[in-house]
């Protein structure tokens, strides 16, 4: 590049350190990186939202062409079971423990061979036989066991007399807003290669934090830190799909400590979507009250979000009904369901996207009902200072902002 990389200009070309190993196809992945006496695991997953495990008949998968073993839990090594995450104690890490399967996609077994597609072959002659249990994947603001979520984000918004403002509102919207569950979906699938040295533990692994993989793999397996090294030198992205520890590399632990020697497991795109978690499900209610001249009067926002119950997790969806708008009264009410489900994880924009996606709807749906142009609704509502604290905004940009935009894409004359 002709830039000078010492400017300091903004929107001044840099170049990437990495740029041309990555586009030049030379760059190692966590499956790419050369090792002596690798093996390969495969993983074999429940089919059942909820039940346990009956027998796993292994016989026909032990004897094919190079297998090495089959660890269930029945023989595989012992996880501390107080192990936790920044949340608290997180069960979804504690693999091949007990007979437990808590959502459909749980790890079950891992098959290891000398080959990639000779552990795939035997993992599917693999028998399992489940028993049932009753499960629930009702996701709904009404839902009976919904708690109120963590306020780690900060307390909910209850301010002015909500009941007053909306009696008091020329117009007023409540619409019902359901998002999905949302997958990462990476270009390049989860992977680790695992081995053990001399007490030591070092994991080649597919992660958007090392150090945080490295502290919660020191905690399932009860040793130093500085015992544990986690390298992940190129990650073919994560959009936070792999800002966490993951199962591939605690099961790759557990194969490269029973097998002693490097044991690598690579997902295929399948294994991605049953086994890594992802931005949950929600269920929304907003309900907007506004005067005739389009100034909101009063703003609620509910949402709830599927929750497991082996991970705490926050999807903050009511952040931003506390911030976008000015109103003389604005609540939010965030709630977790649990369900028995995959433990859900942030995604670009956790909370705020499926949130922002139902408050913004409903605004929309106000300038409707008021014959007003949306972008003017929303500028008549700016707020001078954080509408639920009162604290003043350190630099807001919003509105030059929707006027460049608007300008630029023929807003008046569309």
């Amino acid at each position: 590049m002709s830039a000078n990389p010492a400017s300091g200009a903004v929107g001044a070309p840099r170049p990437r350190t990495e740029g041309r190993l990555k586009v030049t196809g030379a760059a190692h992945y966590a499956a790419d990186v050369p090792m002596p006496d690798l093996a390969h695991g495969w993983m074999v997953t429940g089919t059942v939202s909820r039940g346990r495990i009956r027998d796993i008949d292994a016989s026909a998968a032990l004897g094919m062409p190079g297998v090495l073993g089959v660890l269930d839990h029945r023989n595989a090594p012992r996880l501390n079971p107080e192990a936790g995450n920044y949340f608290g104690p997180d069960g979804s890490l504690r693999l091949l423990q007990d007979e437990a399967i808590p959502y459909a996609g749980w790890p079950l077994a891992l098959v290891v061979a000398e080959t990639p597609e000779q552990a795939s072959a035997a993992a599917a002659a693999l028998r399992v036989t489940c028993d049932v249990e009753p499960h629930d994947l009702d996701l709904r603001l009404e839902h009976p066991a919904a708690r109120p979520a963590s306020t780690a984000f900060g307390p909910e918004a209850d301010i002015g007399d909500l009941d007053a403002e909306l009696a008091a509102s020329a117009v007023v919207v409540e619409e019902r807003y359901r998002t999905p569950e949302e997958s990462h979906s990476a270009m390049e699938p989860h992977a680790a290669t695992v081995w053990w040295d001399s007490g030591h533990v070092y994991a080649e692994d597919s992660n958007q934090g090392a150090f945080s993989v490295s502290e919660v793999l020191a905690a399932l397996w009860s040793i130093d830190r500085e015992r544990v090294h986690v390298r992940s030198e190129h990650v073919g992205g994560g959009f936070g799909g792999k800002g966490a520890c993951g199962p591939q590399v605690v099961l790759a632990s557990m194969a490269g400590r029973w097998f002693g020697r490097p044991v690598r497991i690579a997902m295929t795109r399948a294994q991605v979507f049953e086994t890594t978690s992802s931005r949950p499900r929600t269920d929304q209610v907003v309900t907007i009250g506004a005067d005739a001249d389009g100034r909101l009067r009063a703003i609620h926002h509910r949402a709830a979000y599927g929750l497991s119950p082996l991970s705490e997790y926050i999807e903050a969806c009511t952040e931003q009904a506390k911030i976008l708008y000015s109103a003389p009264a604005i609540r939010t009410r965030l709630t977790a369901v649990p369900l028995d489900i995959l433990p859900p994880a942030s995604m670009r924009g956790p909370g705020a996207t499926p949130g922002s996606f139902a408050l913004e709807s409903a605004i929309d749906e106000v300038a409707e009902r008021l014959d007003l142009d949306p972008l003017e609704l929303r500028l008549r509502n700016q707020p001078a200072v954080t509408p639920v604290s009162g604290k003043p905004f350190s630099t807001r940009r919003l509105v030059s902002c929707m006027g460049e935009g608007a300008r630029r894409f023929g807003w008046a004359a569309r």
